[in-house]
């Protein structure tokens, strides 16, 4: 009897494993109906076994995931009802679910008074918390239970202060978040997050890569770099990237025959990254390209053909093929040869919006209408179609040609509206009107279809 009753609940014990493993990866993207249909059909499946602290603290994660916060505190009371005490991960979850830091703080005191210590993962939370608020407002700026601002970096030092109090050490996932809302805080200098950073024991890779995104200039930026790579923390493509970019903006015209577009600095921090062993991607040689699409009218067009066939042969000699960020950047620097940009558009197996967007322009500076219609016709959007409008709007002296234009503009109106890819706004409106022939006098409003 007792080893059939092992038995038992071994089997029980493994069917609850197999919904938990099926919960988790549902709860981690908030998809909390699904999380919700697994866990009552366990309820019927389970026989004896009933959900568990562990299964609820699934079920309360998938809650803060999907920020319902009014659910999360229905499977609360449901643990109480079933005599299934939470614990700290089910306070801190719950606090992940409030949509304010007061809310948060609220059920912080409501684990206090059920005799539950905080951790640093508690106080982590409450972080996070602040670190959300603040990326979702434009003002870092709220008022406090007594109704005085405080900034988000004030209140983040309020925590570690707390934190303090009660002996526990933070770590380094409270330092990160506390260097992240000390980057969105405009009241902290560059030389406050350097301060912060100094304090962390052990940076990992997250740490230095908000220096460097608070590090204004590339030279620093390469010194953090460096030290990344003397303590062998892993640099990024996208990190290495940022830095080379942000060389490439002290590059500015004129340049002289034989001066290089790219910045001397960015060009031996390439070197730098390719002698240290870093991963050198398609977005490495996106940042290298960066002068020459944004100074390209100031560069002579042979001059252009010859960098990009340059750094063409640079990635082929890594294996890489020029992906469509790269060739879209390629079409920024030959925008003034439309040929050349429709044969580069031509080879892009699936282009970027943006791509439709610049090509759409190139054709409405040389005139080219019938051109820019059939690009709208084949990729519909809202920029598009205003390029394509704006094309009609241009003044033209011919009577009839001008009836026609009017007409056409008309056409292609309703077709964005058919499409839902018409915006309505003042510059909108008046390229539609213009291209629509009324310049001289007030329109009537044109009114879309009903669906």
């Amino acid at each position: 009897m007792r080893k059939f009753s092992n038995v038992s609940r071994n089997s029980a014990r493994s069917l609850r494993l197999k919904y938990m493993d099926l919960m988790q990866p549902l709860a981690q993207k908030g998809k909390l109906k699904n999380v919700e249909k697994l866990f009552h059909k366990f309820e019927e499946d389970g026989q004896a076994e009933k959900p568990d602290i562990y299964m609820y603290n699934l079920l309360l994660h998938a809650c803060a995931q999907a920020r319902d916060l009014s659910a999360a505190q229905r499977y609360l009371n449901e643990m109480l009802e079933h005599s299934i005490e939470p614990d700290e991960i089910s306070f801190r979850t719950i606090m992940m679910a409030s949509s304010s830091l007061s809310d948060a703080e609220s059920w912080f005191k409501e684990m206090k008074s059920e005799s539950i210590q905080p951790t640093v993962r508690t106080f982590n939370s409450l972080l996070a918390i602040i670190l959300r608020e603040s990326r979702q407002k434009t003002n870092k700026t709220q008022c406090n239970e007594s109704g005085s601002s405080l900034s988000a970096f004030t209140q983040a030092e309020n925590i570690l202060q707390r934190m303090g109090e009660q002996s526990i050490v933070p770590n380094v996932v409270t330092h990160n978040t506390i260097l992240k809302i000390a980057l969105d805080d405009s009241t902290v200098t560059e030389k406050m997050l350097q301060e912060l950073f100094a304090s962390i024991s052990n940076p990992d890779k997250i740490s230095y890569s908000v220096l460097i995104e608070g590090t204004s200039s590339p030279f620093e930026q390469e010194k953090i770099l460096q030290k990344m790579h003397d303590d062998g923390i892993e640099i990024d493509p996208a990190l290495s990237s940022r830095v080379l970019l942000n060389y490439n903006h002290l590059s500015t015209p004129p340049f002289e025959e034989n001066e290089t577009i790219c910045s001397p600095g960015a060009l031996e921090l390439f070197a730098k990254y390719e002698e240290w062993g870093i991963q050198i991607t398609t977005m490495t040689y996106g940042a290298m390209l960066n002068p020459l699409s944004y100074h390209w009218s100031k560069i002579p067009y042979k001059r252009r053909l010859q960098e990009i066939q340059y750094w063409a042969k640079k990635m082929q000699e890594k294996g890489l093929e020029p992906n469509e960020q790269i060739k879209h950047e390629f079409m920024k620097i030959l925008q003034d040869d439309q040929n050349a940009v429709q044969a580069i558009f031509s080879g892009i197996s699936n282009p970027l919006l943006k791509s439709y967007q610049l090509l759409a322009q190139i054709y409405v500076h040389n005139d080219d209408i019938d051109s820019v219609t059939a690009l709208l016709m084949n990729k519909m959007d809202f920029q598009i179609g205003l390029s394509v409008l704006q094309a009609l709007s241009r003044p033209v002296d011919d009577e009839v040609l001008r009836k026609e234009r009017a007409s056409r503009a008309e056409d292609i109106f309703h077709i964005l509206l058919q499409h839902n890819c018409w915006m309505s706004d003042a510059r909108s409106e008046k390229i539609l009107q213009e291209a629509l022939g009324q310049r001289k006098q007030q329109p009537e409003p044109v009114v879309a279809p009903e669906k």
